[in-house]
């Protein structure tokens, strides 16, 4: 990950600062003094990315401890390359109240499109999965690898052996093999408990197929047993089946009879309300007979009725259409004084607009009097408006150019520094390459005997895998006769369980097999029985002394081993040395030709520096900006002086606008006054002589002449009313007499209909009586099949039940059979399975060794330590010219005698070797920081990702001038492994030393902010 550009807003002490671009350096310092913000970068580039950063140790999340206060919402925008493609991450925070919500967004760089595409995921957690996906690292990874925090330099170093080696381990990520390790154990017990299982379920099933054949015996009985009552149930279903189709006939005639029965009843019904219907009939034709007499006099009722209903709706029209017309001549009356009132208000206000106008006018004409005092004033100031811009624009000039000036001056004090400082390098690696070339020969002794020493080791090494291979195959031994012994005693306990059998046996046959047993082979039996066990114990006493005798050699291998490992660890160090004096004699055989390349260098620079052509152009611009400066005419007493008068002369400015305002108002007033007052004229007069809603006034008198017009008489309307009353029922009888008029023929008709259908009721109860009388004699034998064929049923439903239970007891018993032959199968299976779990929890105990501690995660380590070794030695010899070596040792000797688990930091200079404590600060930190790059640099490797950016926050503070400047070349040295460096300090000796720096600094009102010089 190499960051390209970050852009924050209201993040910590940031407010809105201009984005910080990357791309400007590949090697920089971060400045400023102590709380500006400096290592605020750092925390906005890990929350950003993975929402990680500073935070209290009461908080879950860092959000809002980041948060600059007093504001409600934060964003941090972070540009970066990651192999070849450029991605962007823009992460948001804002809080209302208690409430607070985080907005992610991921995009990738489209060089098709020329925009950020999305990546963004469905919700936040998606994304940040996505985010760590592309990057391969996670915040722990980064701040362990690419970052070295403030105050955390020395966090390996300090740390006690065992927390160091713990250390170790969770930057390797060795805990996932403890984790395969547990999970094989695991394994181990579930295939150890399963057998267990598989075992007893083996001595069931046995038991089990011990009733097989009692079960096809009794199953063959059931079978016969079954096939003779089914044939008795046929025959008895047979003689049923007769039975029941003769009384099905009998009760299908019973049936009808019932149904005969019903019918009766129910004619007798009909007949008896067609009787009371036709008496019915007949006094409704009297009524009817009744209203037909009334014919004429009802006639001539309802003709009077409908000719008051015409005169009732005529008086009706008049009355309405006069009620309407007074409202109207009160709508239109009510109109007329409106208009009138209307008149009155516009007059009003002409009279109030005419009495402002010649106010107006009044004032107006007075500013117009001092015109010519107002412009000249005006003009003066104008004047000295424009004096004063033509100076401010010589103001800016200066300005410009006097900045221009400070910036060459300062490139060319830089350029200059910049030779000196790299020709000061350059002399002093001149100085080194000399130190390793005296140093060439005595390196070549030390590498032959290094050699020497490896071969030995190498030896041992090869007699160490012997004595393994030799101490696992007596152990295996060992296994496999305790295995044989516990076979043997389970074979004693059987032949003893014989041995009981037969002793107490005093039956004629043998309880084993029954076969004829006389006291003579029972003696013969049993003493072989004897013989048998006799042998098996001598065999089992020769077992357990083998297996001693296997005890004795495995720990004699054990001590051999122990002998072999401890000379082994004393020179495994060596390989680590040689390592190291191969890269020293190397480094010699570079530093003659290295030494004439920067003599060449030095030469050059000296050149550079006598002839200053490092900024020739910087000072031709230099000369150009004095010369332009002293012609510039520029001079502070002039413009206070223009200020002081102009201030003088400023009023005028809003007298010139009042005048302006006020010859404008004075001609539109001028004509404006004639205007009003002959509309004021005008309309006092139409007021005077009344020629206001004269369209109203018309409409009114049209109104009055129609209500003159009609002729309407409340009395009479209320006498036609009243006659209406007494003739209220002369529609209903109306009605009366034509439904009569209609329903008298058909009253008729239907009298006689009745009388004849009675007629054919009367003559059909009579046939079915009859009938009913007929059938009764043809049930008489019903009862008898009644009572016999429950007997029958009875008799069958007892055989059914019978060869149901038969059927049930032959499907369990068939059951019971395929079970058995289940069973069979089953216990092959198990059989199986047991050979099949004892092979899979020997592997899992192998397994279970092999992953821990002293398996895989030993030799992972064993290797990593030489790399770890090479690495920071390589860092460790430019800072501290080639003076100080760490070794790691994994192992060091008990005072009771063998070795102990450890991981000891070995520190040796010209003095000796002495414990890490006992270093000065610079020397510990010299030491702790080349440590944290090697650790650096192997956890980045292990997570799949190359270390390309790296970060250092503070730490100098305990170096003197001269372990600075080294620690600065040995930056210079390792930039070749990364694309970016950044180092944080407050120190004003650190940060000149570096060729960019990002200047950092705060302002109360501003917050803080970063500027890249160089």
């Amino acid at each position: 990950m190499i960051p390209v550009r970050l852009n924050l807003k209201n993040f910590m002490s940031y407010e809105d600062p201009p984005p910080l671009d990357f791309t400007a350096f590949q090697m920089a310092c971060i400045c400023g003094n102590n709380g500006h913000g400096k290592s605020a970068v750092i925390d906005a580039i890990t929350w950003a990315l993975w929402g990680e950063g500073r935070k209290a140790s009461i908080e879950k999340k860092p959000d809002e401890g980041l948060l600059k206060i007093g504001k409600t919402e934060m964003m941090v925008e972070f540009t970066f390359d990651m192999e070849g493609d450029r991605y962007r991450v823009i992460r948001q925070y804002s809080k209302s109240g208690k409430t607070a919500k985080t907005i992610l967004e991921f995009e990738v760089f489209s060089s098709e499109k020329g925009e950020f595409t999305n990546l963004t995921q469905k919700n936040m957690s998606q994304t940040q999965e996505k985010i760590i996906e592309h990057l391969r690292m996670g915040y722990e990874t980064f701040i362990n690898s690419s970052v070295i925090l403030q105050g955390r330099a020395d966090e390996f170093a300090i740390k006690k052996a065992s927390e160091r080696k713990q250390l170790l381990c969770d930057i390797l990520g060795l805990s996932k093999y403890d984790e395969l390790s547990m999970l094989a154990r695991e394994k181990y017990k579930e295939s150890n408990i399963r057998m267990e299982f598989v075992e007893e379920e083996k001595n069931r099933l046995e038991k089990e197929l011990l009733e097989k054949e009692n079960v096809e015996e009794r199953l063959k009985n059931i079978k016969d047993d079954l096939q003779n009552l089914n044939k008795e149930i046929d025959n008895t279903e047979k003689e049923l089946i007769v039975m029941r189709e003769k009384k099905s006939t009998l009760s299908a005639i019973m049936n009808q009879i019932e149904g005969i029965e019903k019918q009766i009843v129910r004619e007798e019904s009909s007949i008896k309300d067609m009787k009371k219907q036709k008496i019915q009939l007949q006094e409704e034709m009297k009524l009817t007979e009744k209203i037909l007499q009334e014919e004429e006099v009802i006639l001539k009722n309802h003709n009077l009725y409908e000719e008051l209903i015409k005169q009732d709706a005529l008086m009706y029209e008049k009355n309405k259409k006069i009620t309407s017309l007074k409202q109207k001549k009160m709508s239109t009356e009510s109109k007329i004084n409106q208009g009138k009132n209307e008149l009155s208000s516009e007059i009003n206000v002409i009279k109030e607009k005419i009495n402002s106008i010649k106010v107006q006018l009044k004032e107006t004409l007075k500013v117009i009097d001092l015109k010519e005092d107002i412009e000249d004033g005006f003009n003066k100031l104008k004047a000295l408006e424009n004096q004063e811009k033509e100076i401010e624009k010589k103001f800016k000039l200066q300005k410009n150019l006097e900045d221009l000036r400070i910036k060459l001056e300062k490139s060319i004090s830089e350029k200059e520094g910049g030779l000196k400082i790299e020709l000061a390098t350059l002399h002093k690696r001149e100085e080194e390459y000399d130190i390793q070339i005296l140093k060439k020969e005595n390196i070549i002794k030390q590498i032959e005997t290094l050699k020497e020493e490896i071969n030995h080791m190498e030896t041992l090494e090869k007699e160490k895998e012997r004595v393994i291979l030799k101490g696992t195959e007596e152990q295996s031994k060992t296994t496999r006769m305790k295995e044989q012994i516990k076979e043997i005693e389970k074979k004693l306990e059987e032949e003893r369980q014989k041995w009981m059998n037969i002793s107490k046996s005093k039956d004629s046959n043998c309880p084993l097999c029954d076969a004829p047993f006389d006291e003579k082979r029972k003696k013969q039996t049993l003493g072989k029985i004897k013989k048998e066990g006799e042998a098996k114990k001598e065999e089992i006493n020769r077992l357990v002394k083998e297996i001693e005798t296997s005890k004795k050699e495995t720990h004699s291998i054990k001590e051999e081993y122990k002998r072999l490992e401890g000379e082994i660890k004393k020179l495994h160090p060596k390989k680590s040395i040689l390592a190291q004096k191969q890269v020293e004699l190397e480094n010699c055989n570079k530093a003659s030709l290295l030494k004439e390349e920067i003599k060449a260098k030095m030469q050059k620079i000296n050149k550079i520096l006598e002839e200053k052509h490092y900024a020739g152009e910087e000072i031709k611009k230099q000369k150009e900006i004095e010369e332009k400066l002293i012609l510039l005419d520029y001079s502070e007493e002039k413009v206070q002086n223009i200020k002081g008068e102009k201030e003088k002369w400023d009023k005028y400015r809003q007298e010139k606008i009042k005048l302006d305002i006020a010859t404008e108002n004075r001609d539109k007033l001028s004509l404006e006054l004639p205007l009003l007052e002959n509309t004021l004229k005008e309309k006092e007069e139409i007021l005077t002589k009344e020629e206001f809603s004269l369209e109203f006034k018309k409409e009114l008198q049209e109104i009055t002449r129609e209500l003159e017009e009609l002729n309407f008489s409340q009395e009479e309307h209320n006498t036609i009313r009243d006659q209406l009353k007494k003739l209220n029922k002369i529609p209903t009888q109306m009605v009366y007499l034509n439904n009569a008029k209609k329903q008298y023929p058909l009253m008729v008709e239907k009298h006689k209909g009745l009388s004849d259908n009675l007629k054919e009721k009367e003559d059909l109860l009579i046939t079915l009586i009859n009938e009913k009388e007929h059938k009764t004699l043809l049930i008489e034998e019903l009862p008898s099949l009644c009572e016999i064929i429950p007997q029958k049923e009875s008799l069958l439903y007892g055989l059914r039940l019978r060869a149901n239970d038969l059927t049930g007891e032959k499907g369990n018993l068939e059951n019971m059979f395929e079970e058995h032959k289940k069973v069979e199968e089953i216990l092959k299976k198990f059989e199986k399975e047991f050979e099949e779990k004892g092979k899979d929890r020997e592997i899992y105990r192998i397994l279970s060794k092999a992953f821990g501690k002293d398996g895989i995660q030993s030799l992972i380590i064993q290797n990593c330590i030489p790399e770890i070794e090479t690495a920071a030695n390589d860092i460790l010899s430019r800072l501290t010219d080639n003076r100080i070596h760490i070794a790691l040792e994994l192992q060091r000797d008990k005072k009771s005698g063998g070795l102990k688990d450890t991981l000891d930091i070995k520190i040796s200079d010209e003095s000796g070797t002495r414990d890490y404590e006992l270093y000065s600060g610079g020397e510990a930190f010299r030491t702790n920081f080349s440590l944290r790059v090697a650790l650096a640099k192997l956890m980045a490797r292990r997570s799949g990702t190359k270390l390309r950016t790296l970060i250092i926050d503070e730490g100098f503070g305990t170096q003197d001038s001269e372990g600075i400047e080294q620690l600065v070349e040995a930056l210079q040295e390792i930039s070749k492994d990364f694309d970016k460096i950044l180092v944080i300090t407050h120190m004003e000796s650190l940060k000149n030393m570096f060729p960019t720096r990002i200047e950092v600094t705060k302002s109360p009102t501003y917050g803080s902010v970063f500027k890249v010089i160089g």
